[in-house]
């Protein structure tokens, strides 16, 4: 179920359901297709709100009072993008967290926040601080989403991409062949629309290379000795 994916979507969870007294003790209201979601944090971006924010149904109590826990109203929740960051790593070699704070990694993020120095510091140093459990009290300030363009230009963004992985690191290809990167900025800000052609020949090449690799002959016995 798609809503299984998204950070802050989730359906109700068994339990005894939440009265509309204990909804507005929680700050969850209803919506007009039946959905509820809490008050606090909904205007920020999905992605960017703490898990729990949304129920498919009338919630169960446990659901909204897990998600008062750990709700921050207006200030960012960086724990998806961290999460995301760390895949994204796990797919590539020679990188680690610290591309987040390199100077052209910066160079994208500033196309997607619409040059918001702030918001680049959120969004480098500040997931940073966070996948390696630091304190990101620095970077807790709410109102921000405010500041989040409604409108990026994804041609600009790609460009910064190749500026990047030319300069600074050992990734190759374009920015619509890197899916866990673009979940990253895209959850960032949801304005980024990548062109369906884009996406069209970033599939194209994944299958080429798929289809290469199981045609690929099997290594020789001469090649295997050698590794040994």
């Amino acid at each position: 179920m798609a809503s299984k994916k998204r950070s802050a979507a989730a359906l109700s969870e068994d339990g005894e359901l939440a009265n509309d007294e204990i909804l507005e003790l929680h700050q969850f209201v209803e919506g007009c297709s039946g959905y509820f979601q809490c008050r606090a944090c909904r205007m920020l971006p999905l992605d960017l709100r703490a898990f729990g924010s949304i129920s498919l149904g009338r919630p169960s109590v446990e659901f909204v009072q897990n998600h008062s826990k750990i709700c921050r109203g207006e200030v960012f929740c960086l724990d998806h993008l961290a999460k995301t960051m760390k895949e994204f790593i796990k797919t590539e070699t020679n990188i680690n967290s610290s591309i987040l704070l390199q100077p052209r990694f910066k160079v994208i993020i500033r196309e997607i926040v619409a040059h918001n120095e702030i918001l680049v510091e959120v969004f480098t140093h500040g997931v940073e601080a966070v996948m390696k459990k630091k304190a990101d009290a620095d970077f807790a300030t709410p109102g921000l989403w405010k500041k989040l363009p409604n409108k990026v230009s994804y041609e600009k963004v790609a460009d910064a991409f190749e500026g990047f992985i030319v300069t600074t690191t050992d990734l190759f290809g374009k920015l619509g062949e890197f899916t866990l990167l673009l979940r990253y900025l895209q959850s960032i800000c949801p304005a980024l629309s990548v062109p369906a052609e884009v996406l069209a020949s970033s599939a194209a090449a994944k299958k080429r290379a798929a289809e290469d690799a199981k045609n690929a002959p099997p290594p020789s016995s001469d090649e295997e000795s050698d590794e040994e």
